[in-house]
């Protein structure tokens, strides 16, 4: 996880945000980790985290990301998806509100 870009739609947020990266698909392959949170800045945060995760399964798997607010544990918003659909090298990933509606400009 290197960055965020607009995640809170309120520009002067000083709002400290985490993401928690999550796999999910057959038991074994089932885990997450969680970002350190980022310092009052919600807007475009920087973590520069990597997780490495041993999967048994690939064509089962899914990754969801959920972006919270760490001070009040918040779910603000979130992306589900085939893990073979994330090629290698960097990608931009297109959020979603818990509705599941698209996040005008909010990526990852």
């Amino acid at each position: 996880v290197i960055s965020g870009q607009y995640l809170t739609q309120n520009v002067s947020s000083t709002t400290s945000v985490y993401i928690e990266v999550e796999l999910l698909g057959i038991p074994i392959d089932c885990m997450s980790r969680k970002t350190k949170p980022s310092v009052k800045n919600s807007l475009n945060p920087i973590w520069q985290e990597t997780f490495v995760f041993q999967l048994f399964f690939v064509e089962l798997a899914f990754v969801r990301f959920h972006i919270y607010d760490a001070g009040s544990n918040h779910l603000m918003s979130q992306r589900v998806m085939p893990l073979k659909c994330l090629r290698p090298g960097y990608r931009h990933v297109r959020l979603r509100d818990i509705t599941n509606v698209p996040l005008e400009l909010a990526t990852l």
